[in-house]
């Protein structure tokens, strides 16, 4: 009778798919002396996952025997402010492990040499977190890995970190003198910043517009048109000409008095007169048809 036990050659009988697999990706590694080891790669983007962050990569040499599906998922290097790359761009990934290149990695954005120490920074986003516990689990869950000496585990002591503030403002520049910045309660938009032509847009509970011009377009209108001043220029300019209706009013009554003395009308009150007239006729014109011509609403 043979005997009883689990041997080597069983095993390979049994799954020859796993032996033949592993044997294969050895082989892959120990004979990529000139491309594994390194903690940098470049690598082709084959997939990414929006919620997440994460991506999945392919670098050349290390990863051809692998399927996309069998690709290690990439946890991206920063935190809340990230832009995820396009399918099929290059991606910089820094190898955790580098003598083990399918585990752990991770991927970094674009690095902007002009970034400073100012709310262009986006680690300005960075504040404490109460709950580490929630962060470790977090990592396990986004790496598939467990990790069973990290704080919190075995005994092992959370660390105690110094409260920072956090600063809500973070922005992004584009070509020239133009910016978008986020704060914590509004959003703002410059365009060319200090020139003559410069203009600025602010989202917040009272929205700003500021330009020399303002063209307001409707893709479902061809007609242009121009608003109307606003009610407390009317209101101002109503009592500018109640105020000299007055004026004119004593300096041509006969007699008028002055410190209740008697005094003859001014000659020149008709004159004032005419004007007024004439000032009343163009302020009711510009009130119905009143236009900037700053500003088109179309």
């Amino acid at each position: 009778m043979a005997k009883q036990g689990t041997s080597k050659n069983t095993i390979t009988n049994a799954y020859p798919e796993d032996i033949v697999r592993k044997g294969i990706a050895d082989s892959h590694i120990t004979n990529l002396s000139a491309t594994a080891g390194l903690p940098f790669q470049l690598a082709q983007v084959v997939e990414v996952e929006e919620n997440t962050g994460r991506i999945r990569t392919r670098i050349p040499m290390i990863d051809d025997i692998l399927d996309d599906k069998d690709l290690p998922w990439c946890i991206p290097a920063t935190g809340r402010v990230y832009e995820l790359p396009e399918v099929n761009s290059i991606a910089i990934l820094g190898i955790w492990q580098p003598k083990s290149p399918f585990s752990l990695r991770i991927w970094f954005s674009a690095i902007n040499l002009k970034f400073t120490n100012n709310i262009f920074d986006p680690t300005n986003l960075t504040g404490e977190l109460d709950d580490t516990t929630q962060v470790w689990d977090n990592v396990k869950q986004m790496t598939d890995l467990f990790f069973g000496h990290v704080p919190g585990n075995n005994g092992r002591d959370f660390y105690t970190a110094k409260q920072k503030k956090i600063n809500y403002k973070t922005g992004l520049r584009g070509k020239g003198k133009n910016s978008l910045e986020f704060d914590q309660t509004s959003t703002t938009l410059h365009q060319n910043i200090g020139e003559d032509n410069e203009s600025k847009l602010v989202l917040a509970e009272k929205a700003t517009l500021a330009a020399k011009n303002i063209d307001i377009l409707s893709t479902s209108s061809n007609k242009t048109q121009r608003p109307v001043f606003a009610d407390p220029l009317f209101q101002l300019m109503q009592k500018q000409i109640n105020l000299l209706q007055s004026i004119i009013t004593i300096l041509s009554t006969s007699p008028a008095t002055f410190n209740s003395i008697p005094c003859t009308a001014n000659p020149d009150a008709g004159t004032l007169v005419s004007s007024l007239a004439s000032l009343k006729i163009r302020f009711e014109k510009l009130k119905t048809d009143g236009k900037s011509s700053f500003i088109k609403i179309n």
